[in-house]
């Protein structure tokens, strides 16, 4: 995302080369870009005329310690003829510095370029004051002491313009962006990032840029030249540098491609839909997983209703799948985002996202419950929120079954246990699945202890309907929980050979009512690495808003989860006639590190393309 707005941001206003200093009195009109190598050679060239080796030596009668040059500038407006502008040139060389035209600090004159707008130009006109070089002082030839009569000779006279006549385009090629059946890992990037503009009002990387798509703008094909445009309004942060115009151009051999694409790029720079669900595919990920997980909170929130008013967050380790697994249902109970941090430090990301959303809600975040133990979040973490005026409450056992039911106790406050999952004390992996349906049954998770059940947990979980989740649980812990769900509770084991099986039966199981929303996430297993499930459990929420299973896949979607997507997807979101896609649902990649063809196959499955 990154590297395409650099690409796109180059905003385009014109400057003047400096010609080589010389006596004449032409106006030079060649333009550069601003903020280019050529306009910096501009400015440090005129810089040097004002540099101390270029002053009168202190000795000269008449313009001891003067500048030898005189650089002059100012700011006019509209169209104007040759004639107009010699006589502009001769007004500024000539005028008094009150009118702040003589400029006497090069930043000044770098402060005017940088302000320029549209239908502005700059003039600069440079002159040499008449001196020569008598025995090492440069002196001047004003008073005859030296050689030759005084006179201003003209070194330069250079028309500084904002270039509106002419805006700068990006190219594209469209098979680079898609295939002619969907679009590719590098359009989904391209999509993504308009996507992001239009929902932010103006996509903003701190400290560099802000991007904007023009109102009411579409993305337009001409079929003469086989050209899909569309154009941006670019804005840097922190500069003078603002509205600048690029236009964005995607050329391609087949028009049918250029229009199907055309329909993709529309649904991501006009949103058309309440939900904000604006395209088919869409990719929600960050540079790191803290990252990844601030922007899944984002688009829980973009998605409106009730999340708008929330006043918490549920914070947990990055690395501790097991104890942040229990977050989501909890999180979602009272309506508060999912962020992670490490252990001992909060990083940028979840920082700056925090104090965001207080700005933005009129310091409306009260509290931030903290999931885990000291050894999983820190004392440390929770003063600094503390020092910010944040009240801090930890959920955190001495184990990872006692935050569990911890976590368990504090959602019966809040929703009457009716339903409850148990997973096994190592069963990341097999019940990420579980959370989305945990998040809509209001069910809390609960983790078996090594040492099997503790008797809270089982004061807690009497009478529940209880589902064990994985195949890791004891035979023993499955037992008790037989009883404890009693006449009236069922207990079910949903288990298969290995995760991707599990992942597959959860889908078939608890998503019979139709699917028209999907959430990929690394699996962890191609990876070696369970804390690769972490984008997992940070769309947990999110998906469980959304009624939408999440698919663990890194490299390949599994037979078992293709058969089970497919059974369970509902017909309104397969391809409808004539159209290459189907109005609603979507395909959501969490994350990176999730092979592009795994998406693709996820559309060509459930229909979305042809």
């Amino acid at each position: 995302k990154r590297k395409l707005a650099v690409a796109m941001a180059g905003a385009m206003v014109a400057t003047a080369v400096v010609p080589a200093f010389a006596a004449e009195k032409t106006v030079v009109k060649q333009t550069i870009s601003k903020g280019s190598a050529e306009a910096t050679k501009l400015v440090n060239d005129l810089r040097e005329k004002l540099a101390n080796g270029t002053k009168f030596d202190a000795t000269d009668a008449n313009r001891g310690n003067e500048w030898v040059y005189g650089i002059s500038a100012q700011v006019v407006a509209g169209d104007i003829s040759d004639e107009e502008l010699k006589g502009l040139f001769d007004e500024i060389g000539n005028t008094d510095d009150d009118n702040k035209k003589i400029i006497k600090n090069i930043l000044v004159l770098e402060e005017k370029i940088a302000a320029l707008k549209k239908g502005e130009k700059l003039l600069v006109s440079v002159v040499d004051k008449g001196h020569a070089t008598v025995n090492g002082k440069v002196l001047s030839t004003e008073d005859g002491t030296t050689s030759g009569d005084f006179e201003q000779v003209l070194e330069a006279r250079i028309t500084v313009e904002y270039k509106s006549d002419e805006n700068r385009v990006e190219e594209f090629k469209s098979e680079d962006l898609y295939d002619g059946e969907y679009i590719t890992a590098k359009g989904l990037e391209f999509a993504h990032f308009f996507k992001d503009i239009n929902k932010d009002a103006g996509f903003k990387k701190k400290g560099e840029y802000s991007v904007k798509i023009e109102a009411n703008n579409t993305a337009n094909v001409d079929d003469n030249k086989k050209e899909i445009t569309f154009k941006t309004i670019v804005d840097y942060v922190d500069t003078n540098k603002k509205n600048e115009e690029v236009t964005i151009s995607i050329k391609g051999k087949d028009l049918g491609d250029l229009k199907e694409l055309s329909e993709v790029l529309n649904q991501s720079i006009n949103v058309n839909s309440a939900d904000g669900r604006v395209m088919k595919t869409r990719k929600i990920a960050g540079a790191n997983r803290f990252e990844t997980a601030v922007e899944i909170a984002k688009q829980r929130r973009s998605q409106g209703g009730e999340v708008s008013g929330t006043n918490s967050i549920v914070l947990v380790n990055s690395t501790s799948m097991i104890d942040g697994l229990t977050a989501a249902p909890y999180a979602s109970s009272i309506n508060a985002d999912v962020l992670l941090t490490n252990a001992d430090a909060i990083p940028e990301a979840t920082m700056d996202y925090i104090e965001d959303l207080r700005k933005a809600d009129q310091n409306r975040l009260e509290e931030i419950t903290v999931i885990g133990g000291e050894s999983v979040v820190s004392n440390a973490v929770v003063a600094k929120l503390n020092a910010k005026g944040i009240k801090v409450t930890r959920l955190g056992g001495a184990d990872r079954h006692e935050t569990s039911v911890l976590v368990a106790k504090q959602m019966i406050g809040i929703k009457e246990l009716e339903n409850a999952f148990v997973v096994a004390p190592t069963g990341e992996a097999d019940a990420m699945g579980i959370a989305p349906v945990a998040v809509r049954k209001n069910a809390p998770i609960i983790v078996e202890g090594f040492n099997g059940l503790s008797n809270y947990s089982k004061t807690l979980l009497k009478g529940a309907s209880i589902d064990v989740i994985g195949g890791g649980v004891t035979e023993q812990s499955k037992k008790e929980l037989e009883k404890l769900a009693g006449d009236n509770a069922d207990l079910e084991v949903i288990a298969g050979a290995d995760r991707f099986e599990t992942n597959a039966k959860l889908i078939s199981k608890y998503f019979t009512e139709g699917i028209d929303t999907i959430y990929v996430a690394k699996d962890g297993y191609t990876e070696k690495n369970n804390q690769m499930l972490v984008d997992a459990l940070a769309v947990g929420s999110l998906a469980g808003k959304d009624k939408a299973p999440v698919v663990l896949a890194s490299e390949k979607l599994s037979t078992k989860q293709a058969e089970a997507l497919k059974k369970n997807v509902k017909s309104e979101m397969a391809v409808a006639d004539n159209k290459n896609y189907n109005e609603s649902g979507s395909i959501n990649q969490v994350g990176n590190g999730v092979n592009h063809s795994v998406m693709r196959s996820i559309a060509k499955l459930v229909g979305i393309i042809k």
